[in-house]
């Protein structure tokens, strides 16, 4: 404490500004301000100290030099100056090779009139830290230190190096005196001629001869006042020195050297030339270093001079993060603060009374803070203005708002997931395994169109030739399988197509996808769960349709006649299923599963029993009058365009499959299993499907079908009623398996959705016994037995295809989009492949085209893959409208329709040559989709003709689910997106990343 009443002061005092003294109360008798102006201004003070001469280059020689003598054990520093000094020590070390990584520091001590080098010049941190660390378990600190001969050992030491370099002693005096055996004005001089800078920190008071020896030499000299001015004392040596005014210009002449690392057959050793002078004979040879690629001569750390050739030797990256000094950032442009940016760019720190000036960057325009602007040049080194306005060209760009705010919006659309976890180490419990997942699959998929959908399409659409309309609809969902399995592979996470699209597409697309998803699941789900109830009805002769119609009646056109109470506690028991956990869940639905293919296969024999040939050949003569449009007769009754058409209705017998893949974080070695099971869930559907279909129209003439309960009404029809009931109960059994299926998925979407803040958080919170989505799967539940107890689902049935075809080509274009990317490890092409300016019309083709045959993927061949790929979905979007609503006579117009699709086509045939001429990506993963790009481009082609053949309320129906989606996204999602608050961190630094830089470690 400062004694207020003794006026009385040392000499040396009075160059010293007295803090107290300036310390003034405002006139509600704070000092906040006071010290807030004491802050700045020495900051200001600090900020103009580095805007002045030129530094030195990146080459650094620093000695530290540690009085420990008898001064050092007093505890004016808590808790003794030896332990706060070697504290602050250790963070100056590793903070000075921080920002000079190809300098050398060595230390010495100086006790008891002696001084001893306890470290050598290198580059190693651990090395200096350690010895720093030692001194702890000192005993002998007694005496006084010899300020002449540590400045002569460090002296002998320096001026063996070249002048290009700086020079440097740092001076840490605890005490007061020093005892020396001669002249140490003779050493003054003597370091003063070589160049060599000292300066000195004083721990008690400030000493003559010190004060001379900084002033002389070109140092700087200070004297502590507490622990914290200690530190801002060291960090004030981390930079390098200004330049001197007269230097001669020098080359440098560098190696980067190859390490050599020992192992197993190989244990040659050879002598380190770091330690070849020592005395420890066990550190002279060793089988590991680095070798110098002039002399081959063995060093053991970097960076360090050659002692055999004088090259020196160092690190590519250390030369990398050195380069800042060479080429500075340019100072700010200080202006005084008129309250037009009221927030400093960098800490998002208002600007408050203290901030009298501000500081903006020439180049970019951004205002700073005193402490930003200081942080950026001192640490940093970079302008984060300049850095995240890199996309923009010109500096008028930066000041038109519709330009800022489309960027910021195409980047929330385009960003992509950075996922932390890419190898499935979530929440979820990983208790499914490839039996389970089959399982899934097809129970998810052979519910309500085994039962009902062949019967159907058999009647009205395509007859008996249903069967060729089940294998085109397994073809479009086979290519989609093959696709799904690829991306599980590469993303075993949870989410689906949702996931799949967000990693390699961008967030907006993948919310699109996602939301639609929903869709189908909420639509699919309750579908069944009606399905379900109205085969239970049937077995009790519509007994509980009677009952509710006459209790609740609903006279409303678009909702159900009579609330489904059966079908909504049918969901809710399920629903809490769900929630006790996956592996409970999972054994129920295997158990239903068995149930369901056993019921097939005693429908396809007995079938098969009854089965008539005959039947696919019916002559439409012997076909009754009051049958309504029974078609020609034969296989195909209603030609190609009913099979076409009867394919889109079979398509929604093959939704389902999806469910898999939605499984990534709950799946056992999902990049295996979950291909595997797509794979065998799609034939094992097919083949049922398939024979089903072919039973069905051999037993009973089309014509004839029910189209409510086919099989039923067929077997009771031939005269097997046992055959029946069996049918009826092996279908409750399969659209209770059906159902849970299609619950599956559900929950796990929204889980993935809203673990990325795209929708509400709340529904992925995972319950820490059940280790399940309990909120998401509850609020699934609950819409899913609200549609399906009070509205009626006809109408809604389409919207599920145009949602899962939807999802289905993305996945498509996602496949063509990873598969062309360019990865981390492809390397960097010679400067004459990439595309520049002044090409001719040929080079251009060639360079699109591939003709030199282009082996790895760059930059450049991964944006000619993604537009070809957008240009050829679109090519054939516009190809299938034209087809999907065009009925072509012999009208003149026909012709000018044929020259359009003619075009259209040769895009399309040129943009899938250009993609597949396209170099791959090389990483390697347990499943990947064949002949890329034909199977993916195939499964485009037919999932958007499908598409296009929904009717136009389907389309607006659509659009109306869209909207509420986007309010969703635009008014909640875009701003609590967490890939979103990722960027903006990494874009907008928060304060404390300032005080506390990440600090980079390259291996080499």
């Amino acid at each position: 404490m400062i004694d207020e009443d003794n006026t009385k002061e040392y000499r040396w005092e009075t160059g010293y500004e007295k803090t107290w003294e300036s310390i003034q109360e405002n006139e509600h008798k704070g000092i906040d301000i006071s010290v807030a102006e004491i802050i700045h201004k020495a900051k200001r003070k600090r900020q103009i100290e580095k805007s002045g001469r030129a530094r030195l280059g990146m080459m650094r020689h620093l000695y530290l030099i540690l009085d420990i003598s008898e001064g050092i054990k007093s505890p004016d520093l808590k808790p003794t100056r030896l332990i706060c000094t070697v504290k602050l020590l250790k963070e100056f070390i590793e903070e000075f090779f921080y920002q000079n990584p190809i300098s050398q520091l060595g230390i010495i001590v100086t006790k008891n009139k002696r001084a001893e080098k306890i470290s050598e010049l290198s580059g190693n941190v651990k090395k200096h830290v350690k010895e720093i660390t030692a001194l702890l378990n000192s005993t002998s600190l007694i005496g006084e230190p010899s300020l002449q001969n540590s400045l002569e050992l460090a002296l002998n030491s320096l001026k063996n190096f070249p002048s290009h370099a700086s020079r440097e002693v740092l001076l840490i005096m605890s005490s007061l005196t020093t005892c020396d055996p001669g002249d140490i004005n003779e050493t003054i001089k003597n370091l003063k001629a070589e160049g060599i800078r000292c300066s000195v920190i004083g721990l008690a008071a400030e000493i003559h001869i010190c004060k001379q020896l900084a002033l002389l030499t070109g140092g700087e000299h200070g004297v502590i006042l507490d622990d914290k001015h200690y530190k801002d004392q060291l960090n004030a040596h981390v930079d390098p020195p200004p330049a001197a005014m007269r230097l001669d210009a020098a080359l440098v002449k560098m190696g980067f050297p190859h390490q050599t690392l020992s192992s197993g057959t190989d244990t040659s050793i050879s002598v380190c030339m770091c330690h070849a002078d020592g005395t420890d004979e066990s550190s002279k040879l060793t089988n590991v270093g680095y070798l110098c690629p002039q002399c081959l001569s063995k060093h053991c750390e970097l960076p360090v001079e050659c002692k055999s050739c004088g090259l020196t030797l160092v690190s590519a990256p250390h030369l990398a993060r050195s380069y800042h000094y060479l080429f500075p950032v340019k100072h700010f442009q200080e202006v005084t603060f008129d309250g037009s940016t009221p927030f400093c760019y960098g800490c998002q720190k208002k600007f408050d009374d203290i901030d009298k000036k501000v500081y903006i960057c020439e180049k970019c325009t951004r205002t700073f803070c005193l402490d930003c602007e200081i942080f950026i040049h001192e640490s940093l080194h970079t302008c984060p203005g300049c850095a995240s306005n890199a996309e923009c060209s010109t500096s008028e760009d930066y000041n038109n708002i519709s330009f800022m705010m489309a960027t910021k919006l195409w980047k929330a659309f385009s960003r992509k997931r950075i996922d932390d976890d890419m190898e499935g180490k979530g929440e979820l419990a990983r208790v499914l395994g490839l039996f389970d997942l089959t399982a899934l699959g097809v129970g998810a998929t052979l519910g309500l169109g085994v039962y009902v959908l062949a019967g159907s399409v058999a009647k009205d659409t395509a007859g008996p030739a249903v069967c060729i309309s089940f294998l085109i609809a397994a073809v479009a969902s086979a290519l989609a399988g093959l696709c799904y399995a690829e991306f599980a592979s590469r993303v075993p996470k949870a989410g689906s197509a949702y996931v799949y699209s967000y990693v390699t597409v961008g967030e907006f697309i993948a919310f699109v996808i996602g939301w639609n998803l929903i869709l189908e699941y909420v639509i699919g789900t309750a579908s069944v769960a009606r399905g379900l109830s109205n085969y239970v009805d049937s077995l009790i002769d519509n007994k509980m349709r009677n009952y509710f119609h006459s209790i609740m009646p609903i006279e409303v056109s678009f909702l159900s006649d009579y609330p489904d109470f059966f079908a909504f506690g049918v969901v809710m028991l399920l629903i809490v299923l769900l929630c006790v956990g996956v592996q409970e869940s999972s054994y129920l639905n295997m158990g239903f599963t068995v149930i369901n293919l056993t019921t097939i296969l005693i429908v396809i024999v007995a079938g098969s029993i009854k089965a008539d040939p005959a039947n696919w050949s019916i002559d439409p003569s012997t076909i009754p009058p009051e049958i309504k449009n029974p078609g020609t007769g034969g296989f195909m009754p209603f030609g190609i365009s009913g099979v076409m058409i009867g394919a889109a209705k079979c398509f929604y017998g093959f939704v389902g499959f999806d469910a898999v893949a939605a499984t990534g974080e709950e799946a056992k070695n999902p990049q295996k299993t979950i291909p595997l099971a797509i794979v065998i869930s799609l034939a094992v559907i097919f083949a049922a499907y398939f024979s089903i279909s072919t039973v069905l129209t051999m037993m009973w003439p089309y014509y004839l079908q029910d189209p409510e309960a086919p099989f039923p009404y067929a077997f009771q029809q031939i005269g097997w009623p046992a055959i029946m009931w069996i049918v009826n109960v092996g279908a409750v059994f399969a659209l209770c398996t059906s159902l849970l299926g299609a619950m599956f998925p559900l929950p796990r979407i929204l889980y993935a959705m809203g673990s990325d803040g795209v929708i509400f958080k709340f529904l992925a919170k995972v319950h820490r016994k059940t280790h399940t989505p309990i909120l998401g799967t509850l609020a699934s539940g609950l819409l899913i037995g609200l549609m399906t107890l009070m509205f009626n689902l006809e109408q809604l049935i389409d919207m599920m295809s145009i949602g899962t075809l939807l999802a289905y080509t993305i996945v498509a274009i996602s496949v063509l989009i990873l598969r062309y990317q360019k990865t981390t490890h492809t390397v960097k092409l010679p400067s004459n492949t990439i595309l520049e300016n002044n090409l001719s019309y040929l080079d251009c083709f060639k360079l699109i085209f591939n003709i030199h045959n282009q082996k790895v993927a760059t930059k450049f061949s991964s944006r000619v893959a993604g537009w070809a790929v957008l240009l050829f979905s679109c090519a054939v979007f516009i190809f299938c409208l034209i087809l999907a609503h065009t009925t072509f006579n012999s009208d003149p117009l026909d012709i000018f329709i044929y020259i359009i699709l003619t075009i259209i086509g040769l895009v399309i045939i040129f943009t899938v040559i250009a993609i597949s001429r396209q170099p791959v990506d090389p990483v390697s993963i347990a499943f990947k989709v064949p002949f890329v790009p034909i199977v993916p481009c195939c499964s485009i082609i037919i999932n958007l003709c499908l598409m296009l053949q929904l009717d136009v309320f389907t389309w607006i129906r659509f659009v109306v689910w869209m909207i509420i989606g986007f309010c969703i996204y635009f008014f909640y999602g875009i701003r609590h997106s967490l890939q979103g608050q990722r960027d903006r961190l990494l874009t907008n630094p928060p304060p404390h990343a300032y005080t506390n830089p990440v600090k980079l470690v390259t291996k080499f």
